[in-house]
């Protein structure tokens, strides 16, 4: 509906635009991380004078970081914007004025970060479900907004407004929650010696978070100087895509790394490596039961959901979603790194692996190579930082088993998607009808990957556990 609304190009620009700002937030993302680690760790201690304090620093350090990305995007942002983006000719003022507001947007979303850090912390996961998807009725409220207004503004400034007004809503409705329901935090800046174990946490987070956020904005701005500016409207589009399949499992890694960080810090590092191994296989066996059909019938979905596709979209999405299945394994494993506090090699690493995309990006296309190279080059390098990660794990904590890890919580996983990929493809010639075909393949691979992961897949113990949640459910009916 936004590509509809705005048009190819116009949806090109903030995409682009908010990209190059979106790339200035790598800071922002060391202290996310750093905040949801020393909360976790503060509450696992079962000290609420350790997490007030704790608190307080996650504020602090928010409000420093996000008037240094804010003088950052006005200044290298600004002049990146200016001379070196592949702006469509008199567009660029429009672009200058929506690249301040997404700069705007930007300052309250890391100003935030803490409230957000908090409630993931404490495991309240349906209240921040609620949030979020009360975000998601704003959002799609603005959409229509943008679609049926008549007020003499370009649909992608007006656009630009109405995100911040959703941000601002959606901040005020974390900043309630929080003070209602964690009444021994305080809400107020604190400058102290605390905040130097955060910054030192984060700056070894910073070049993995560069990193990452290098490899996915300095490939939508290599193809823009090689394709223009109707390339970033199909890299927006797989981008949607992406977000929203990742929701899935993002929602498991939610729930699951606080507990992680908390059975480290009381020192029960096997429950910290069981639920490691559980939620990476059934995060991993979710994402794919909802990610092969979509490969299957990819062209379908897109033309149906957008109805004007720009050239390279399904391509896009599909490196894209198979890139969330192997960074979702690595993010798992990370989930144990990060709860040691030992995060310098892992980031060097990684950073130095993600990083190498840039310029094989360059030398392909310089070389005739497709648009969808970065991204087939991008779930190589995923894997093969998940292995580091493994690796690296293993030197910190001894009971963990790389082996064991991949055979039985990956592997099974992989095979039966590949599998069922294989199959799924093989029988869609014989449909004639497009909508039959959808609904057919979609639920024929539910049932193969439910049954197989039954029997083949899922422990006794978690079959159990299903076996009786069910028969509460048939009984309360």
């Amino acid at each position: 509906m936004i590509l509809q609304t705005l048009g190819i190009e116009d949806f090109g620009i903030y995409n682009l635009v908010g990209g190059l700002v979106a790339s200035f937030s790598f800071v922002s993302n060391s202290i996310i991380s750093a905040n949801s680690r020393f909360l976790s760790f503060s509450i696992g201690l079962k000290n609420d004078i350790e997490v007030n304090k704790t608190f307080t620093q996650c504020l602090t350090s928010s409000l420093l970081i996000a008037i240094f990305v804010v003088l950052l995007c006005e200044s290298v942002g600004l002049w990146w914007l200016i001379n070196k983006l592949n702006v469509p000719e008199g567009k660029l003022d429009l672009s200058i004025l929506v690249f301040h507001l997404s700069i705007v947007n930007l300052f309250f979303l890391l100003l935030f970060t803490p409230f957000h850090a908090i409630i993931i912390a404490y495991e309240k996961m349906k209240a921040y479900a609620v949030i979020t998807i009360v975000g998601t009725l704003i959002n799609f409220g603005a959409v229509l907004f943008l679609k049926f207004h008549n007020f003499p503004i370009e649909n992608v400034l007006l656009y630009s407004y109405l995100l911040i007004i959703v941000n601002i809503i959606l901040s005020l409705i974390f900043l309630i929650f929080v003070k209602r329901n964690f009444k021994h935090v305080d809400l107020k800046f604190k400058f102290d010696k605390g905040l130097k174990s955060l910054f030192s946490y984060s700056s070894w987070d910073l070049y993995g978070n560069l990193s990452v956020t290098a490899r996915t904005s300095g490939i939508a701005l290599v193809q823009n100087m090689f394709f223009g500016v109707g390339i970033n409207a199909a890299i927006g589009i797989a981008n949607q895509v992406q977000n929203i399949v990742n929701q899935f499992s993002s929602n498991i890694l939610f729930a699951s790394k606080p507990q992680v960080i908390k059975s480290f810090a009381s020192g029960d590092e096997s429950a910290m490596l069981t639920l490691i191994n559980k939620t990476t296989k059934y995060s991993t066996l979710l994402l794919c039961i909802i990610i092969i059909p979509l490969l299957v019938e990819m062209d379908f979905i897109l033309k149906f959901w957008l109805g004007v596709l720009p050239a390279h979209t399904s391509s896009f999405v599909s490196w894209f979603l198979l890139f969330v299945i192997a960074a979702n394994v690595s993010q798992c494993i990370l989930m144990g790194i990060h709860a040691t506090g030992k995060i310098k090699k892992s980031s060097l690493i990684n950073g130095t692996i993600y990083l190498l995309v840039i310029p094989i990006t360059f030398y392909g296309f310089r070389n005739g190579y497709s648009p969808a190279f970065p991204y087939i080059v991008n779930v190589i390098l995923v894997v093969l930082g998940g292995v580091f990660n493994a690796i690296y794990l293993k030197s910190e904590i001894a009971k963990f088993n790389i082996s064991n890890f991949y055979l039985k919580s990956v592997i099974p996983v992989i095979v039966l998607s590949i599998t069922n990929f294989w199959f799924l493809s093989s029988i869609k010639k014989y449909f004639t009808n497009q909508y039959v075909e959808f609904f057919s393949i979609a639920i024929i691979s539910v049932v193969i990957m439910s049954l197989f992961a039954w029997y083949l897949i899922i422990e006794k113990n978690i079959k159990k556990v299903l076996i009786d949640k069910i028969q509460s459910l048939w009984r309360k009916s």
